[in-house]
């Protein structure tokens, strides 16, 4: 009899189950910059990209933001396209491209062939933010020249953002956009 009950409502809790509605997930990727003015470098650079530190709690397909200064929380409804950590570079290389044309860039260690290339290394310490509250993107960069660091910075960016995944991604795509106009000039400066 016992064996009769519990197989009811297991079947039961099932049918319930299956007449809710399916959360609908969005996927999203940063966008590469939309503004064309290039810095003045007439000179062609090759440019080796690498990311040496990435925040493993952000290596997940969905998106991760921060409740508290301690707590985050994992979206279930809205995931990322592709690996975050790829998506950063791929747009970077992009507006690097954007920023300075005449550039090579290659992306280490798969690209690399190019000994004389300047080396950009980034360690993420945070890309993330708060629904509601603000993003945070801490980059701290190095530029390596024979390998010998030639320059290095932190580059921190935090602005309001709304509500919604979208703000979150968009104020994201505008601190890469950023963190490549400052590596561009950077970049631009070295023989």
């Amino acid at each position: 009899m016992r064996f009769l009950i519990i197989v009811t409502l297991l079947l039961c809790s099932s049918c319930i189950q299956l007449g809710g509605e399916t959360p609908v997930r969005q996927y999203y990727v940063l966008r590469a910059m939309t503004e064309t003015s290039q810095i003045n470098s007439s000179k062609a650079i090759a440019i080796d990209l690498k990311l040496t530190n990435f925040p493993e709690y952000l290596s997940r397909t969905e998106i991760v933001t921060y409740i508290q200064t301690n707590r985050v929380k994992i979206a279930y409804d809205a995931s990322w396209a592709e690996p975050l950590a790829d998506n950063l570079l791929r747009i970077l290389r992009r507006n690097l491209g954007t920023l300075l044309p005449l550039s090579q860039i290659s992306l280490s260690p798969w690209e690399s062939n190019n000994p004389e290339a300047l080396r950009v290394e980034l360690l993420v310490n945070n890309f993330s933010g708060q629904l509601g509250g603000e993003t945070d993107v801490d980059i701290h960069w190095l530029i390596k020249k024979d390998n010998q660091i030639i320059d290095q910075g932190q580059f921190i960016k935090r602005q309001q953002l709304g509500e919604s995944y979208s703000d979150l991604v968009d104020g994201l795509s505008q601190g890469v956009d950023l963190l490549s106009r400052v590596l561009a000039e950077k970049l631009a400066e070295e023989k």
